[in-house]
């Protein structure tokens, strides 16, 4: 800084009334893109007046409101010994950066947000950079994430995303493998946590997965089993030992063709088998009989294998969890689903969620009004509980449908094991 512009600086700096003026005609000056326009102060003292009033050479004593104008200061700076200087000289000095105006700040700001994220995209062709760059130009989900993270902490972001996008390249899926999601992220980042549920790494993830396998939200899962669902479709299992359905005369091999010696061998011996989504996360197939039964509660799954040893049956215990829904995918494949629950409003959205999942490869089975009657239990259903029968559209269980609203009670699988399921022989 010159010594004539420093003189300057200092003498306007030593009087706080040009604080306040100059914070103003500053925004002002950005807002514009130049300095110029006028601004307005209120409520300064008499002695902050008195400070504007020397330089200016204008009183302002009796004005509750004073408007500086560019005009008036550039004439009092031209009158004044700091004559020859520019007003933007002065203010860049004053506040100790350049004048830039908002829009050229804004255009400077996207061009620095651009080159952040084209690092990411530019420095290799893999599948995360694609999505990465799909997302940014689409700005689809994950778009607002990903400039809230920018804004809040770049290098945080920076972070995430190399380790996303590295995680991207590893998924198990393709490589045939499964791997438990603590184990992945562990792998991928050092940090068994890093992917959890509520990170920001662990949502774009699974934003990619989503794009990556095409993946739409599918009915009968609820939001924890969907995101299961998502994480199972690349080989990563969040709950993989917990999360299981009952079955009883499939069979199944393992990626790669041979036979899963652990379920064909409770085949042969006819037991039941409590397939884990991490033994179904390594399966290629499954099979069982032509006509697979499906039933809601474990009593009756009891019940009809020691009744039927020839059957095959699976148990989804209530709400289908997602190793049910792995399971049953396979077996659909080959097989006829018959599926029978309880009857009550969620047993029978359970019911309408499979047959629009497995269309005609699943049938209802046991659905008639006159079980409904013979198995009535003391239990009341409310209107709230009823409401939920106007999304059971589907003819075939509409008897039971209309007996339910009527009756306003439910009835259980335990008391039609007796009478209500018939087995193909």
């Amino acid at each position: 800084m010159d010594k004539r512009l420093e003189e300057c600086v200092n003498y306007f700096r030593s009087r706080p009334a040009y604080q306040t003026v100059f914070q103003k005609v500053w925004d002002k000056a950005v807002s514009l893109g130049h300095f110029g326009g006028r601004v307005a102060c209120f409520g300064l003292s008499a002695e902050e007046k008195e400070q504007l009033e020397g330089f200016f050479q204008k009183s302002f004593r009796n004005q509750n409101t004073i408007i500086i104008s560019a005009a008036l200061m550039q004439k009092a700076l031209d009158n004044s010994r700091f004559a020859g200087l520019d007003w933007q000289t002065i203010l860049e000095a004053y506040f100790g950066e350049a004048m830039v105006g908002r829009k050229e700040q804004k255009q400077r700001q996207l061009d620095e947000r651009e080159q952040f994220f084209a690092r990411f995209i530019s420095e290799n062709e893999t599948n995360g950079s694609r999505w990465l760059q799909k997302v940014l130009q689409e700005q689809s989900a994950g778009y607002q994430l990903l400039m809230k993270q920018y804004q809040e902490d770049q290098a945080k972001l920076e972070e995430i995303l190399k380790l996303v996008l590295a995680a991207s390249g590893q998924l198990p899926a393709d490589q045939g493998a499964c791997a438990a999601l603590p184990v992945f992220a562990a792998q991928v980042t050092g940090n068994p946590h890093y992917f959890d549920e509520g990170t920001v790494a662990g949502h774009l993830l699974e934003l990619f997965i989503l794009e990556q396998f095409s993946l739409e939200r599918e009915e009968g899962f609820s939001e924890p089993e969907w995101k299961n669902r998502i994480r199972y479709q690349a080989g990563i299992l969040k709950d993989d030992l917990s999360n299981y359905t009952l079955a009883y005369g499939i069979q199944g091999k393992q990626r790669g063709g041979a036979l899963h010696e652990g379920i064909c061998g409770f085949y042969r011996l006819k037991e039941p088998v409590q397939c884990t989504l991490f033994t179904l996360g390594r399966l290629e197939d499954a099979w069982g009989n032509h006509v697979i039964y499906v039933v809601e509660n474990p009593a009756v799954f009891s019940v009809l294998i020691s009744r039927y040893p020839e059957i095959s049956l699976v148990c989804t215990n209530g709400q289908p969890r997602l190793a049910s829904l792995v399971l049953l995918d396979f077996l659909a494949k080959h097989s006829i689903l018959r599926y029978a629950g309880d009857f009550d409003p969620e047993g029978l959205v359970i019911a309408r969620n499979l047959k629009q999942r497995y269309g005609n490869r699943m049938e209802y089975w046991g659905y008639q009004a006159e079980s409904y009657y013979k198995s009535m239990s003391e239990v009341i259903l409310d209107e709230k509980r009823l409401k939920k029968l106007d999304k059971v559209t589907d003819e075939e269980l509409q008897e039971v449908v209309k007996a339910m609203r009527q009756e306003k009670r439910a009835a259980y699988q335990e008391a039609m094991v007796e009478f209500a399921y018939q087995v193909d022989s």
